[in-house]
């Protein structure tokens, strides 16, 4: 039997409803949680900004569609705020290559030297070699 698969982007804002952040997750609650968690949190724009409260979703199966979604959504707040289209452009690829270093195999840094991605390793070790299959575990 094959899991299904979902994926959300989101939108949140801080209690005084002034700054909005938008993001993908395959887990909602999860997300969310580590927002509130996270609040008042430099480290993060929405810690750094109190942003947790949900005001806007959308369920997706694949996550290429929901990158996409994200990535309309940012471009149309980046121009709200009266940014020229092509800085829109560049903000919103920025967020979403951010995302996917964070959230692929190859892309992550590889653990015995962060120097390096995962593909830099492999491709270092041999040219030749691929992966062709992997097992993400998550702590906590």
């Amino acid at each position: 039997m094959y899991k299904k698969h979902q994926y959300y982007i989101y939108i949140i804002t801080n209690p005084e409803r002034t700054v909005l952040y938008t993001g993908v997750t395959n887990d909602l609650s999860q997300r969310l949680i580590e927002h509130w968690v996270n609040k008042g949190q430099p480290k993060t724009f929405a810690g750094k900004y109190y942003c947790y409260n949900l005001i806007y979703y959308e369920e997706f199966r694949y996550i290429n569609d929901a990158i996409a979604r994200e990535k309309e959504i940012a471009i149309e707040q980046i121009k709200a705020e009266g940014k020229p289209a092509e800085m829109a452009e560049k903000i919103a690829a920025g967020k979403v290559n951010k995302f996917l270093k964070e959230n692929t195999l190859l892309a992550q840094a590889f653990v015995k030297d962060n120097a390096k991605s995962v593909a830099e390793y492999l491709k270092s070790t041999d040219a030749d070699l691929k992966v062709t299959a992997f097992k993400r575990v998550a702590l906590g």
